[in-house]
């Protein structure tokens, strides 16, 4: 018998934005026991040594450039959060996501969970005071963290500690969790991220977040269009730069390709690229690499406005069977 998933809730701030004391708000209203697995909890588990500086450089920087030790351990954080969650636990955990790559795994990892992403704003000078008063913060971290902490992100509910107390703030987040479900982390995830197209979808969404997804697409600014068809990897793209969907699509589990078809998928990326401007995206369903290539190389003398149009239909069919893939296998 399987275990019913426990529900997750990812709060995403800068540093003194409340996110901690809201973790524990919600601990204490909910009936049942929620975990706090938080990124201070995984910093903690690292040597003393490690907390200060010059190792501390190499965690987490100035809290803006993550080092590789860093980078590591919050990889573990987020595996060990999906992990506690898949096996019934619900799991609150505050983050700092200062690097866009944490958005992405977090999304691989939590799409096919009961996962929200709730947004922990904060005005600018409020924070700052928040940390100057603390005194056991670094004075300058807001000021970094400001502008890039919620630049990838796409949420379900945001709180403003700007205008409500921690208590308020998780109240607001237990009523939300209990009137609906999430789709923030599902859309990053068939979208393969794309955070603006995401939040229009999120902003108009009914019970069918992919209703509207192409009507959308097909109207929406060119430069938001041309990030989403950049949002996806190139076909060919190195199997260790692309997600755990766009590896199995393009059957890197399926077929190991040739030096040749690598040097020829490269060169056609380049080509098509240099062309119109964005990536070639084309909704692949089970065919292997070198017959894309052949079609991709079709490609390369269509007009510009109809090739975008084609792409763009193509990328809400791919999140259409990533959706139907994800349904089948929760």
């Amino acid at each position: 018998m399987g275990v019913e998933p426990g529900t997750i809730v990812l709060l995403n701030g800068t540093a003194s934005s409340g996110k901690t004391s809201i973790a524990r708000a919600l601990q204490e209203l909910m009936p049942e026991p929620w975990l706090n697995a938080g990124i201070d909890r995984f910093l903690w588990m690292l040597p003393v040594r490690f907390l200060d500086r010059p190792l501390w450089e190499d965690v987490m920087g100035q809290w803006d450039r993550p080092g590789e030790p860093g980078r590591v351990l919050m990889s573990g954080m987020h595996h060990a959060i999906a992990a506690l969650a898949r096996r019934g636990n619900a799991v609150v955990a505050d983050h700092v996501m200062v690097d866009q790559a944490w958005v992405r795994e977090c999304a691989a990892l939590f799409s096919s969970l009961p996962a929200w992403f709730i947004g922990v704003r904060v005005p600018l000078e409020i924070a700052v005071q928040r940390e100057r008063d603390r005194g056991d913060r670094t004075v300058g971290e807001v000021e970094k963290q400001f502008p890039i902490v919620h630049a990838a992100a796409v949420y379900d509910f945001e709180v403003d500690t700007g205008m409500m107390s921690a208590r308020e703030a998780a109240e607001a987040i237990r009523d939300r969790v209990a009137s609906g479900r999430p789709h923030a982390f599902w859309l990053l995830s068939l979208f393969e991220s794309a955070p603006a197209f995401v939040r229009r979808l999120l902003a108009t969404a009914g019970a069918d977040p992919l209703f509207s997804a192409e009507d959308i697409a097909l109207t929406m600014p060119e430069a938001e269009q041309i990030d989403l068809l950049n949002a996806h990897p190139r076909i060919g793209a190195v199997p260790a730069s692309v997600s755990t969907l766009s590896y199995q699509e393009q059957g890197y589990d399926r077929e190991a390709g040739t030096a040749e078809l690598q040097a020829r998928l490269d060169r056609l990326n380049d080509e098509y690229e240099q062309r119109f401007g964005f990536r070639f995206v084309i909704f692949v369903a089970g065919r292997p690499r070198a017959e894309i290539a052949d079609v991709m190389e079709l490609h390369l003398d269509a007009d510009r406005e109809t090739e975008k149009e084609r792409g763009l239909r193509d990328v809400v069919a791919i999140a259409r069977d990533r959706a139907a893939k994800l349904r089948s296998a929760s």
